[in-house]
């Protein structure tokens, strides 16, 4: 498994490293900063960790700073996840476009 210090700088610091004193939150988060993968549904990152699907649903939920939901979802209709330091790729921005203009109609 990377490590997010190393292996992530930009997408985490020493700071946001800092402030997760919970080893599982600590895990769930390298999981979302490996480096193969831009998204990660919960299913996925449970398999990786052997963490409860619910339990990484809370962490996740616990650090909006630092993870956020896609406005995309996968092919089965699961919620994707990633960091926040990374940049939104060409689907997402289009679905938020979409959701804009659907708000402004």
């Amino acid at each position: 498994m990377a490590t997010l210090t190393q292996n992530q700088p930009s997408l985490f610091g020493e700071k946001e490293m800092g402030q997760i004193a919970n080893p599982a939150a600590r895990t769930v988060l390298q999981a979302l900063a490996e480096e193969q993968w831009d998204f990660r549904t919960i299913d996925g990152v449970s398999k990786e960790t052997g963490l409860d699907p619910e339990q990484i649903k809370r962490i996740l939920q616990s650090y909006p700073e630092l993870v956020r939901r896609s406005l995309v979802r996968d092919k089965r209709g699961r919620s994707l996840y990633t960091l926040r330091g990374r940049e939104m790729k060409s689907q997402e921005k289009k679905a938020f476009l979409r959701l804009l203009f659907t708000k402004m109609i």
